[in-house]
């Protein structure tokens, strides 16, 4: 694929993903909170709501590599473009949830970050506690 026209299928892919943030991210938030579904279901199963973000892109991932290992062969009631496009989102929206929980502009974020140190969420008493939580329910399912 030439330059010219993987920058068409990209802003084509971009506009289909905004539409679809901003029109059907709005039946899963509370009030004007862009981000409240994550929180509500964090608080309702005791766990960070970044963990809730990142299950819901586990379903869409596991569902794209269903479609390349079975070459498209899949019985699925949304496309494969749908769930790329939901995957995306998800990742602006996990993006958004630690510029939020940072309370930095997204602008002073480093590139780069330093891995090192922890950050806020690291140093508070139930953070490990959700750690700990995430890890025994991948051990019961691997």
């Amino acid at each position: 694929m030439k330059n010219e026209k993987m920058k068409e299928n990209f802003k084509k892919l971009i506009e289909m993903e905004m539409n679809l943030l901003f029109n059907k991210g709005k039946e899963y938030q509370v009030d004007e909170d862009a981000l409240s579904n994550f929180k509500e279901n964090g608080k309702l199963v005791g766990c960070d709501p970044k963990v809730i973000a990142s299950i819901y892109m586990a379903k869409h991932f596991t569902s794209i590599m269903n479609y390349i290992k079975k070459n498209g062969d899949c019985d699925t009631t949304e496309s494969i473009t749908g769930r790329i496009n939901d995957l995306r989102n998800y990742l602006g929206l996990l993006y958004c949830l630690i510029v939020e929980e940072e309370n930095e502009p997204v602008e002073n974020l480093p590139l780069f970050p330093d891995f090192k140190q922890k950050t806020k969420r690291e140093e508070s008493s139930t953070y490990g506690e959700n750690i700990g939580v995430v890890k025994k329910i991948r051990s019961k399912h691997v």
